[in-house]
């Protein structure tokens, strides 16, 4: 059964549903779920304005209990890396204090040994301390509190003035701090560090240049400070420094090969604060809060579907009303659209019927008075389109066959007229054995011409057809013109309508040959085309102007046109279908084609 444009339902968890309930609701459901159906406008002019109350109201509640769920959460994350914030905040101005009292010692020691005790001292103190060093300009090493000995390339101190923190205490910037990097300064050493430089003076050991302090922090306790903070499911915190470059990540080794991308360049442009943005096609918020002291930006990620997935019961119990009030209203609604519309819905299967093809049906009277009436004329419709369909058929019939047979019917008459004229003047002047060919070809002529009563002939027989024309033609005219026949042999047995060829060629000596003063030149040939058959006749006659060539197919056939090119035309037409036909080029003086479009046929035949 073809499937209905207007019901709308087609999963198979849809068709389960229905085929477990009783057989009586099935069928009322299936017609409310008909867009176009009567029953269906009534169920939804019933169940709108329910459906639109319930689903206003609980979709509000959830909109303000979602919104309010996001501002809480975006609430407590800012809190988080704002505690976050406050706490490394505090750490690296322990580090700057740190820092400052090395200074006020380093310009009170005698020697070196003097400071070594200084940071030996400290050193027993604090543990997150890894190293304490002063070097002079040149590089080299002058005081530390590390007793392992530095790496030999080292301690010429080219090397050492390589170093960034090195080079960030001899340019005086302002952010004393490094990122993160590998502390190799020593043997059997090597420890994940954030080192703090800066230029002072050491008056007593070295008074005309400034020397470098290097404090290096154990970057692990700032790694644990972060690590522990958790922004819901998936959100983390990250540090980067001014110019974007990573300080600490949580997945650290996943964006150094590529496999993760960070919003770094999205957070550059935010202020402190709480902010939403996308990236990646995701929804975000971002926390950020800036380290003053190292020009650092501390940001909080986390994922808004986190935050929405929270209120998913919320959601999901809307849901539930919604579609326990709509279903609720809906049956409601069908049982009372179906009672309204039932002797409606038994005319529109007798219907169904009539368009399937049995045209015998009759409905039968019920319902309303208006549905009777409807009924009634229904019936009355079906008995007359029965009546008029066999009307319609045998007409059709009775009218293609007098049309063919008309078109064909105004060859002979014209064509005979101008042949026995011509043998009339050949005898008159004693030519007879011009008179005995052209006799003979007019008699395969009209021999092929009747072909039995048939209608198509071979693409054999219509090429031998129109020879023996031409060969009248060419006596008559005095041999003014020459012809060629090219086939496919191919197709020389598929078939054709008969007398095709002889009106083209007609029109190609009457109007291009005859009224030229040069020789004439026809080519007939005839081709394979796929599925297609192409028959093209070309001469170098006179040719049209596009005018002309316009109007042909408008022009009907007259005494001194013969059948004409319409008339072809119009019988190929008829016979294979609007995508065949002729098509005719031409230009003045040059000469015209016409190319016969065919069907290929190869058995068969017409009354």
């Amino acid at each position: 059964m073809q499937a209905d444009a207007g019901y709308t339902m087609g999963s198979g968890h849809r068709s389960a549903f229905i085929r477990g309930l009783p057989a009586r609701m099935r069928a009322q459901i299936r017609m409310a779920l008909r867009l176009d159906g009567l029953q269906f406008r009534i169920t939804v002019s019933s169940t709108a304005i329910a459906l639109v109350a319930i689903a206003a109201v609980s979709f509000t509640l959830y909109g303000r209990y979602r919104d309010s769920a996001i501002d809480r959460t975006l609430l407590n994350n800012m809190q988080l890396v704002d505690q976050v914030g406050a706490n490394l905040n505090a750490y690296l101005d322990e580090m700057s204090d740190l820092s400052s009292y090395l200074e006020a010692q380093i310009s009170q020691a005698n020697s070196a040994d003097d400071l070594e005790t200084v940071f030996s001292v400290i050193s027993g103190m604090r543990t997150d301390v890894v190293t304490m060093a002063v070097f002079n300009p040149e590089g080299t090493i002058m005081a530390s509190s590390n007793d392992r000995v530095l790496k030999p390339q080292l301690q010429s101190g080219e090397n050492i003035r390589n170093q960034d923190w090195f080079q960030t205490a001899v340019s005086g910037g302002d952010k004393p701090y490094t990122a993160p990097h590998v502390q190799n300064l020593y043997y059997n050493n090597y420890r994940w560090v954030i080192s703090h430089s800066r230029a002072i003076n050491w008056n007593r050991m070295l008074p005309d240049n400034q020397v470098v302090l290097l404090v290096d922090m154990n970057f692990r306790l700032i790694e644990q400070l972060c690590s522990q903070v958790q922004l819901g499911r998936r959100g983390y915190v990250f540090i980067m420094d001014d110019q974007g470059d990573i300080v600490y990540h949580p997945q650290q080794q996943m964006l150094y090969l590529g496999v993760k991308r960070e919003a770094v360049d999205e957070t550059l442009k935010l202020s402190d604060g709480s902010h939403q943005l996308t990236f990646d096609g995701q929804e975000l918020s971002a926390s950020i809060f800036t380290l003053n002291e190292a020009g650092w930006r501390l940001v909080g990620i986390n994922y808004l579907d986190d935050i929405v997935a929270s209120s998913d019961d919320m959601r999901t119990l809307i849901l539930i009303l919604v579609l326990l009030g709509t279903a609720m209203v809906f049956f409601i609604s069908i049982q009372l659209a179906a009672f309204m519309t039932r002797p409606l819905q038994k005319l529109q299967r007798r219907m169904k019927e009539v368009e399937a093809g049995a045209l015998n049906t009759v409905a039968d009277l019920h319902g309303a008075y208006e549905v009777k009436q409807l009924t009634n004329s229904f019936n009355a419709m079906i008995s007359q389109i029965q009546q008029l369909m066999n009307q319609v058929i045998d007409d059709h019939h009775k009218l293609r066959k007098s049309e063919m047979k008309a078109l064909q019917a105004q060859i002979n008459p014209h064509f005979l007229y101008n042949t026995l004229d011509s043998i009339v003047w050949l005898a008159e002047d004693g030519d007879n054995q011009s008179v005995v060919t052209m006799v003979s070809a007019l008699a395969r002529f009209f021999r092929l011409s009747i072909s039995g009563g048939h209608d198509l002939i071979t693409i054999a027989d219509e090429l031998r057809h129109a020879e023996n024309y031409l060969i009248i033609q060419s006596i008559r005219y005095k041999d003014r013109f020459d012809y060629v026949f090219d086939a496919d042999e191919s197709i020389l047995d598929c078939r054709t309508v008969k007398i095709l060829l002889q009106p083209v060629l007609e029109n190609a000596i009457h109007h291009g040959i005859e009224k030229s003063v040069d020789f004439g030149h026809i080519v007939v040939q005839v081709r394979d085309m796929g599925d297609k058959i192409m028959m093209r006749v070309s001469d170098n006659g006179l040719g049209m102007s596009q005018e002309t060539l316009n109007k042909i197919f408008e022009i009907n056939p007259s005494r001194s046109s013969g059948i004409g090119v319409k008339n072809v035309h119009q019988r190929i037409q008829l016979y294979f279908g609007k995508e065949y036909g002729l098509k005719i080029s031409s230009e003045l003086e040059e000469g015209t084609t016409v190319e016969i479009w065919l069907s290929k046929t190869t058995g068969g035949d017409s009354e």
